[in-house]
């Protein structure tokens, strides 16, 4: 293993510490401080609307929407170039959400970007969108009259 894969290696396993921690309603990303947001980072988060950015209060008002759960990354594809690493995967996880008691499927598509910055990432923008589902162009519409 090259000490380039072992790096990205380090970040996926953040990315899985980060978002099991995401399901039980916390904000962390692991053990190790590895990864950090950067300042200026964008958000597009599963609940929609416009960009958010690295907004610690709002990303803990929407993490405490989780109540406990299990899931696991299918990393698509890692793309390194130089300092900068993008991170396309299927989170599927099992979660409880806030005044539930049973798991429900909490399926992602994802995209990630980071920049390294010294022994750290920086991770610059996050999408994450539940239309996991192939849709028609119909059914595609009326989400955007929703």
């Amino acid at each position: 293993m090259t000490a380039k894969q072992a790096t990205v290696d380090a970040l996926l396993d953040a990315l899985d510490q980060g978002r099991q921690a995401w399901i039980e309603g916390r904000i962390s990303w692991g053990e190790s401080s590895l990864m950090d947001q950067a300042s200026d980072m964008t958000i597009f988060g599963p609940f929609g609307g416009e960009a958010g950015g690295a907004d610690n209060a709002r990303q803990a008002r929407a993490a405490s929407l989780f109540r406990g759960g299990r899931g696991s990354s299918e990393v698509l594809k890692v793309i390194v170039e130089g300092d900068l690493v993008v991170v396309v995967a299927v989170e599927r996880n099992e979660v409880v959400f806030e005044g539930e008691t049973e798991t429900r499927p909490w399926i992602l598509r994802t995209t990630q970007v980071f920049r390294r910055s010294g022994d750290r990432w920086l991770r610059l923008h996050r999408h994450a969108d539940p239309l996991i589902q192939r849709r028609s162009l119909a059914e595609t519409r009326r989400l955007l009259d929703e």
